[in-house]
């Protein structure tokens, strides 16, 4: 009996890019004649490749349809430039949402294109640089951060593609020197706050970008959550500029969490209150509604301007408490557009 014919192989060698334009001509056509341009590819006179899931079989793209680098960093300023400004321009400005969902299909596209060919150097770095920028500060920007969630994510979620981006990111860092490898070193190890592997990943990085001040900021949290030392990590957290406080969103109601429970266990007394006020300082909330709030949710009573520490009525609450209260973070992006930010404008950090 004959042996069944192989499948198609994925290609595992360079392959010709031979797509010149943003969107190889024979999808623009189709999805053209169909009706399905976008509306933001309409209003700004460009069609960009879609994402597409890889057909069954995992046939090699054809040359015709794959962008070279050159092209894909154009598309890539086209969409930082020109689609996401539509949400912050004009008196009825594009609804964040539709750019959102809009732009993360189309660099998941072009993350598709760079990753078939194999690229790497600078302009890998550039495009998976700015993919993070914008996957990281998207969701707050949606008002729905991501919380921590120890599982796997589903394929295609934020979360799975924050970490496909890293991990070939720090790949290509490993290859050569990168302007902003110390930035985005600290930003996968503040993302993946209290890692064993990721901090020891950090720990081999050569010495000048262990001393970079953005890894002192990402070095001094980590220890400080080793330590058990919520109060400190809290604060440091509070001097995070824009970017890695978004990084490290995710991780702040544990920090939260843990740092009421330690409290409710220290401060456990009868007749001893906390002075409430103190409390929305250390917690790195805005008010102390915001902070009455998630001591009552643990289970702690608050009377007035105080809090009144009791273990016995402790409680891990349900949810994870905070997550809607963003103005920690959404306060540091000052007057910067979104397309600055991602195109890595940024504030300096400054030295420990």
């Amino acid at each position: 009996m004959p042996s069944p014919p192989n499948p198609k192989p994925c290609s595992d060698t360079m392959r010709p890019a031979r797509c010149l334009g943003m969107c190889p001509e024979r999808e623009r056509s189709e999805r053209q004649k169909q009706g399905r341009l976008h509306r933001l590819e309409l209003v700004t006179g460009a069609a960009v490749k879609e994402w597409r899931r890889p057909a069954a079989g995992c046939e090699a793209v054809a040359p015709a349809e794959l962008r070279p680098p050159a092209v894909l960093l154009q598309t890539v300023r086209h969409l930082m430039e020109k689609v996401v400004p539509r949400a912050e321009l004009g008196p009825e400005p594009e609804p964040w949402p539709v750019v959102h969902d809009f732009v993360m299909d189309r660099l998941r596209s072009v993350r598709q294109d760079l990753s078939a060919q194999r690229l790497g150097g600078d302009a890998a770095a550039a495009i998976l640089e700015q993919s993070l920028r914008f996957l990281l500060t998207g969701p707050l920007w949606l008002g729905r951060p991501p919380s921590y969630h120890p599982r796997p994510r589903e394929p295609g979620s934020i979360d799975a593609q924050v970490r496909e981006c890293f991990s070939r990111l720090l790949a290509t860092y490993s290859e050569g020197e990168h302007k902003n490898q110390a930035e985005f070193e600290a930003l996968a190890l503040l993302y993946d706050l209290g890692s064993d592997k990721a901090l020891h990943r950090a720990l081999q990085l050569p010495a000048r970008i262990q001393d970079s001040p953005e890894m002192k900021l990402a070095f001094s949290i980590n220890h400080a959550l080793a330590e058990g030392n919520y109060v400190r990590c809290l604060r440091v957290v509070r001097r995070l500029p824009f970017l890695e406080s978004c990084a490290i969103y995710r991780h702040i109601s544990m920090l939260r969490h843990r740092l009421l429970r330690a409290f409710s266990h220290g401060y456990s007394c009868r007749n001893c209150r906390y002075p409430l006020q103190t409390l929305v300082e250390l917690l790195a909330v805005d008010s102390q509604d915001i902070a009455a709030d998630l001591c009552q949710q643990h289970g702690q009573q608050v009377t007035g301007d105080w809090v009144c520490f009791q273990k016995s009525s402790y409680r891990d609450p349900d949810t994870n408490p905070g997550l809607k209260e963003l103005e920690l973070v959404t306060r540091k992006q000052g007057n910067r557009t979104r397309s600055s930010i991602i195109q890595g404008h940024r504030v300096t950090v400054t030295e420990l």
